[in-house]
């Protein structure tokens, strides 16, 4: 089973909740929970936890991303960082992020009251585990892994929105290349196919992310993904005019085709809330 490991500065994360608990239990917002709790969301900037307190904390002057209230953000995923990390973090979840964390609960040793033993304690993370039988909070000292290093999920089936090129009814792209070896450039021809499967590669992995990103209501990445795809597509112009030129001309017209791509499946039902 995939569990999500997200971790938060402690220090803000206490502020947060403090905040939360110091209102009267009538005046909680955005949760089903009528007491106070921290509101775990995701979306253009990221994830982040929010005070479920109807009167919002304003966002400190050198906060990042465009929220409108003081927020802890995800080490993983902050405001700023690469869409496509964003979205290998944020591909395992069925849907966007709505999870609350009553600080009052459990009964015997409430949350808040963890966080305050833990602040005391010199702790400094609160790492939040979503998995398959819910959410679970730790608290501790733990070096940060850079987003960069992290290992994309493992498929998921119809948790993963998967996309594949549109139309296969062509020759195996390895047989053409068997045709072309009696060619007297057939080095550059396979050269240029190898980066032709290349660009195929890189194009579905920014498709699935930017599906990925979408379901859950992030937008911002949208014009970065066109301008990348749209760089693909036109090296692959140029490689098949080469291709053509060489006289590979089967897979000349196969590297100017199949690039549109198709969802088979979608994985998230709902876009992220703005709270």
């Amino acid at each position: 089973m995939t569990t999500t490991r997200l971790t938060f500065d402690l220090d803000t994360v206490c502020q947060l909740a403090e905040h939360a608990a110091a209102v009267t239990d009538t005046n909680h917002t955005g949760t089903a929970h009528p007491g106070p709790a921290l509101l775990l969301r995701s979306g253009s900037n990221g994830i982040w936890l929010v005070s479920n307190a109807a009167h919002r904390q304003p966002a400190p002057a050198h906060q990042a991303g465009t929220l409108d209230r003081r927020a802890a953000f995800a080490a993983e995923c902050p405001p700023g960082s690469s869409w496509l990390d964003q979205a290998t973090l944020l591909r395992v979840e069925p849907i966007p992020l709505t999870h609350e964390l009553p600080l009052d609960s459990p009964a015997d040793h409430p949350l808040l009251d963890q966080l305050r033993a833990a602040s005391r304690a010199g702790a400094t993370t609160v790492t939040v585990l979503l998995s398959g039988t819910g959410v679970a909070v730790a608290v501790g000292r733990r070096r940060v892994r850079p987003a960069a290093g992290r290992t994309p999920p493992a498929d998921r089936g119809d948790r993963t929105a998967t996309a594949t090129p549109v139309g296969r009814q062509h020759p195996d792209w390895h047989d053409l290349r068997r045709g072309y070896r009696p060619l007297p450039q057939y080095s550059r021809i396979s050269e240029l196919m190898t980066r032709v499967e290349s660009l195929r590669a890189a194009n579905a992995r920014l498709h699935n992310a930017d599906l990925t990103l979408v379901g859950f209501g992030v937008l911002a990445h949208r014009d970065e993904y066109l301008a990348r795809t749209a760089a693909i597509r036109d090296e692959a112009r140029t490689i098949s005019d080469e291709l053509q030129s060489l006289g590979a001309y089967e897979a000349a017209e196969l590297a100017r085709s199949d690039w549109t791509m198709t969802l088979s499946r979608h994985r998230a039902a709902t876009p992220a809330t703005g709270q």
